[in-house]
């Protein structure tokens, strides 16, 4: 899958004068026509600040991909739920065929949810390798103590900076909530993984970022549990977000629009370094779906044996 998105793009990065022809009519000099060419066109940026016309024609195209997708996603539903069980089950074991993280989109695009899901032993395997390592949880704990403290001692600092706004003590306040509750969690012997900085896997469809995130695990006698919920904290986006014009001229796009524009131009790394699964274009290119489309998240297990 991660192959065929990249030949969609290089394709249309050889051909898209031609392509903007057949499919928009030829209605996309310099990019304005397109919904998000538009919204730079009345944005107010300086030209030389905006993306390049190719980019922003790039980005209406996966867009425009995305949103038939989404629009797709409710007729793909009802079909399958209205199939025989036999036919849900081999579409189950079709998606299990699939790499973990496609296999888990397909399951929440589709609405099968955990049904006959199977995770490769080889995300399980990663994942104990690092929890299981000696002094982890207490290296985790110490560090979150430390992170309280931290917050805690700009949230009572007057003259710390930006502590005068209410935004800026409202986004403090908030951490410090989360930290403190992750603390408890801690101490009652569940172990928090996070796969972001710990995994070495850099493709987007086999990477515990990009399937599992972060995990809660509770130990039992024979290893680890989790009940993981897979969802996605900006689903639905579109829906949830109105799309408004922000100060300093700041294009009015939706969200799924600036996940389009993303997959397009890429995101700078420092040092020119590859990008994590979690920022490849196939990922934003996910995203920008998953905001147009209704929240289907799902619950299933995770064992570690």
């Amino acid at each position: 899958m991660g192959d065929l998105f990249q030949k969609f793009l290089n394709k249309v990065s050889r051909g898209y004068g031609q392509v903007d022809k057949n499919v928009f009519g030829g209605l996309l000099p310099g990019g304005a026509a397109t919904p998000i060419g538009a919204a730079f066109q009345r944005s107010g940026i300086p030209k030389e600040q905006q993306p390049s016309a190719f980019d922003r024609r790039k980005a209406s195209l996966i867009d425009a991909a995305a949103t038939g997708i989404s629009k797709a996603q409710p007729f793909v539903e009802k079909t399958i739920q209205s199939a025989p069980p036999t036919v849900q089950q081999n579409i189950s074991r079709g998606l299990n065929a699939l790499p973990f993280s496609a296999n888990l989109f397909g399951r929440y695009y589709t609405g099968i949810g955990p049904v006959g899901l199977e995770i490769p032993e080889a995300l399980t395997n990663e994942a104990n390798r690092v929890i299981s390592k000696p002094g982890y949880q207490q290296k985790l704990l110490n560090a979150s103590r430390e992170e309280e403290k931290s917050l805690s001692t700009i949230l009572n600092s007057p003259h710390a900076s930006g502590m005068n706004t209410p935004e800026m003590r409202k986004f403090v306040n908030d951490a410090l909530a989360e930290t403190r509750s992750r603390i408890k969690r801690m101490e009652t012997g569940d172990v928090p993984y996070t796969p972001y900085s710990s995994s070495a896997e850099t493709n987007p469809l086999t990477s515990p970022s990009t399937s599992f995130g972060n995990v809660w695990f509770s130990p039992d006698k024979q290893g680890y549990t989790a009940n993981e919920k897979y969802d996605f904290v900006y689903g639905a986006a579109d829906s949830k977000v109105p799309m408004v014009q922000l100060p300093g001229g700041i294009a009015p796009l939706d969200p799924s629009q600036e996940a389009a524009l993303t997959s397009a131009t890429g995101m700078r790394m420092p040092n020119g370094s590859v990008p994590p699964p979690s920022a490849h274009p196939l990922t934003f290119f996910g995203r920008s779906i998953v905001m147009k489309m209704p929240d289907k998240s799902f619950t299933y297990p995770i064992n570690i044996r």
